[in-house]
């Protein structure tokens, strides 16, 4: 987000990225974030490194947010293609 983003944006994309727990009268729901069913590597904030099948989906929120979104290829050596296993759950 640029640095003249609202807090409250920035905190809905965060959500929509990362999911988040839902309280509703006093039951805790959680609510699954997009990232959570995709294999990705956060290398810094604001920096992914996403599988290129996955790419779209991931571009497509961002774009909702933010006003400008930069991808390229990166070709990973084969020890760190671990870092881009499905999550568990």
């Amino acid at each position: 987000m640029n640095s003249g983003a609202s807090p409250g944006r920035a905190n809905m994309l965060s959500q929509k990225l990362h999911g988040q727990e839902t309280t509703t009268r006093g039951r805790q729901y959680p609510r699954r974030g997009l990232l959570e069913g995709l294999p990705h590597w956060r290398i810094k904030r604001g920096v992914l490194i996403v599988r290129v099948e996955d790419r779209e989906r991931v571009v497509e929120l961002l774009q909702q947010f933010v006003k400008e979104v930069y991808g390229w290829t990166v070709v990973l050596q084969p020890r760190e293609w671990r870092r881009l296993r499905r999550p568990a759950g």
